[in-house]
């Protein structure tokens, strides 16, 4: 089940915050505002040129430094959006020698959440671990509740991928609370979303489906395309859990032509995966290899190691229906050593038994 923390911070989360330099003072304000808006409007390129320009225009005073670590950051955030992970990572090491200098505790506590996320994304879930322990220790020292929510929601994440599910539902169900009382926070919908996933993973199907159900009405509420989405994503996969092929194909088609309008390519892939399994459930085997080799080659060298795993594991079984036991092993180990790799040993785990079934009905055949 794909976990998607994207945009785990907004470029600047706390309305008080004062934007700006000396260079001058309301070009730069005005270069800021219009970056935030671009990217909210998710017209990436622009949004990255604005924060550029916001970057330039910015003095070397105490604003402008603030100004220069919020605009990296934000650039760091589109980046991210787009599946720039590279890119990503070298805008928020620039925020970060910025609020470094300025020794801003909120400021250290934004930059290292997303650049946990950004690691989160890729695979390097050992740094994401470190990284959130050190988002935590700032935002508890900056005293932002709105903060420490928004990591927990990210660690919750973390730990549904681990495969520790009650530890994400703990997690999540900490970050709501904090959400609540922040008068309903728009990274609110994000952690129903993910508690969602966390519910399915436990079996708790009925639970997750009124979670989802209440995170999509706060994407309508709030014009989030990027995550209505991941939430049509997750839904179908719960269809699919559920046999119901017709709802997984009509959610995972929507997901997918969603991600493909906003350069998605983690939604690209794992909506292709549900497509390929939906097909290959229908019998139409061929287009199902199409569907999940064309998710595989979205998701691989790092792009996406989560969905590059889930769809190798989705090709074993379509191997399985080919009554072709090799290369369905060959897959299920392809996506055994990604998720070992992740230190997802539960999935891991899971594939050892099925490929031990497998190795177990060959032999008596």
């Amino acid at each position: 089940m794909e976990v998607l923390p994207a945009n785990p911070a907004a470029p600047s989360d706390d309305p008080s915050d004062t934007m700006g330099g000396s260079q001058p003072f309301m070009l730069v304000q005005m270069a800021m505002a219009k970056a935030d808006a671009l990217t909210r409007a998710q017209r990436w390129d622009a949004a990255l040129d604005a924060y550029g320009d916001a970057i330039r225009l910015a003095g070397d005073d105490g604003l402008g430094l603030a100004t220069k670590a919020d605009a990296h950051r934000g650039a760091g955030i589109v980046h991210m959006r787009c599946s720039n992970w590279d890119g990503a990572e070298c805008e928020l090491l620039e925020s970060q020698a910025f609020a470094s200098q300025l020794k801003d505790d909120r400021r250290l506590a934004l930059v290292k959440n997303v650049r946990a996320a950004v690691a989160f994304e890729r695979g390097d879930w050992q740094d994401a671990q470190q990284l959130y322990r050190a988002a935590r220790g700032h935002a508890a020292a900056s005293g932002s509740t709105r903060l420490l929510a928004q990591i927990d929601n990210n660690e919750g994440a973390l730990w549904s991928a681990l495969g520790h599910q009650k530890r994400a539902e703990a997690c999540f169900r900490r970050a709501l609370e904090l959400f609540e009382e922040l008068d309903n926070h728009p990274c609110g919908a994000r952690t129903l979303n993910n508690l969602g996933i966390a519910l399915v993973a436990q079996g708790r199907l009925w639970e997750a489906d009124n979670v989802y159900d209440r995170a999509m009405r706060e994407c309508k509420r709030q014009g989030d395309r990027t995550l209505a989405a991941e939430v049509m994503l997750n839904r179908a996969d719960l269809a699919y859990t559920r046999g119901n092929e017709h709802q997984a194909q009509s959610l995972a088609d929507r997901a997918r032509t969603f991600a493909e309008h906003l350069e998605n390519v983690v939604v690209q892939a794992s909506a292709l995966r549900i497509l390929g399994g939906v097909s290959r459930v229908s019998g139409d085997l061929r287009l199902a290899e199409q569907q999940i080799e064309t998710a595989i080659e979205l998701s691989r060298g790092g792009t996406a190691p989560l969905s590059e795993a889930e769809a190798w594991a989705e090709l074993g079984l379509l191997f399985m229906d080919r009554h072709d036991p090799q290369r369905a092993e060959d897959a299920w180990r392809r996506a055994q050593s990604i998720y070992r790799d992740l230190g997802n040993t539960t999935e891991a785990d899971r594939l050892d038994q099925q490929i031990g079934s497998s190795k177990r009905r060959s032999e008596a055949a």
